[in-house]
């Protein structure tokens, strides 16, 4: 009875345990990458919008036009 006892005892933990030895859930780990490349792409308009904003000199002066140079 005893032997029967811890041969069922031991069944149970193996049976217990599989879930551990299954190994990774990559329906998980692809959901995270997919999240942290969406986390990725809202954050970088942010930085590239800081140097899009700078005005952009020209490089010749002399072919601007002034308001008191055109009437």
């Amino acid at each position: 009875m005893k032997s029967a006892l811890l041969a069922l005892c031991g069944a149970a933990s193996l049976l217990a345990s599989l879930s551990a030895i299954a190994g990774p859930d990559f329906a998980v780990i692809e959901r995270g990458r997919a999240e942290a490349r969406q986390r990725q792409q809202v954050t970088r308009p942010a930085c590239d919008s800081a140097a899009a904003s700078t005005p952009k000199v020209s490089a010749t002066p002399a072919t601007a036009t002034t308001p008191a140079q055109s009437s």
